[in-house]
């Protein structure tokens, strides 16, 4: 790894563009698809629609409205767009090829995880469509392991902002104990035999959205473990504070 520095530094000077100065972290999703970003603001901006779909998706599991189902739609097809530029960004960014290399799959992983939920919501939809019920232990079971996901997402997104070992390693340590409580919540949801079709729908709905949370989940912890990697390299102090990041955006 040469210069791993590099990546790091780039998300000290955070700029959201012009005419978006005052938004606020938690706002950083409505943000436009835009090639003059970079690839800082690139990143951070796809991590932001990532989490708000996961936002919207935790509602719709328990509520499937369909403004909120369009708009997780909406989010899906930008986080595509900005995968597409984040890579010709990272291409273009005169960083060392060997650091362009490692971080390249990063967008990937981040798309990948859109991906998963783009299948949540095709289960939400179906649910919709086919009158689909889950029942309220279910129901819960999956609100928990969204809920658990989109804080994993919020954790990624502050890495990314202000490095932090020990932030990173708790997003793993809180995947894996993810991945055990999604096999827990498969192993939970049986039918007995001769279960009616509607039943057997609402499993197989409710087993593809967990098999998705675990996809997602996975994904997050890859990006996390090449984290590590290039924290591990990096001889920068990766101290940031928040007020930086207010100051950069003004």
């Amino acid at each position: 790894m040469k210069d791993p520095g590099v990546f790091f530094e780039a998300f000290r000077t955070f700029d959201t563009g012009a005419g978006q100065q005052d938004l606020k972290p938690e706002e950083w999703h409505k943000v436009p698809v835009s090639e003059v970003l970079g690839v800082q603001q690139g990143f951070l901006i796809m991590i932001s629609k990532i989490i708000e779909m996961a936002r919207l998706l935790s509602v719709c599991i328990l509520d499937p409205s369909r403004v909120r189902m369009d708009q997780c739609a909406d989010y899906a097809i930008q986080v595509h767009k900005h995968r597409k530029i984040l890579t010709a960004d990272l291409l273009s960014s005169g960083w060392n090829g060997e650091l362009v290399k490692d971080v390249m799959p990063l967008p990937f992983q981040l798309e990948g995880v859109a991906e998963d939920f783009e299948i949540v919501l095709a289960c939400c939809r179906l649910k919709t469509g086919e009158k689909i019920m889950f029942g309220s232990k279910a129901q819960g079971r999956l609100h928990q392991s969204f809920a658990v996901l989109q804080d994993m997402l919020t954790n990624l997104l502050d890495a990314f902002t202000c490095y932090d070992d020990l932030l990173v390693q708790s997003i793993i340590t809180e995947s894996t104990d993810l991945a055990r409580l999604v096999d827990d919540f498969r192993s939970m949801y049986r039918f007995r035999d001769g279960k009616s079709p509607d039943q057997a729908k609402a499993t197989d709905a409710y087993q593809d959205i967990l098999d998705a949370v675990k996809s997602a989940n996975h994904s997050v912890a890859k990006i996390c473990a090449t984290l590590l990697e290039l924290g591990a390299s990096c001889p920068i102090s990766t101290e940031v504070h928040e007020d930086t990041f207010k100051d950069s955006v003004r």
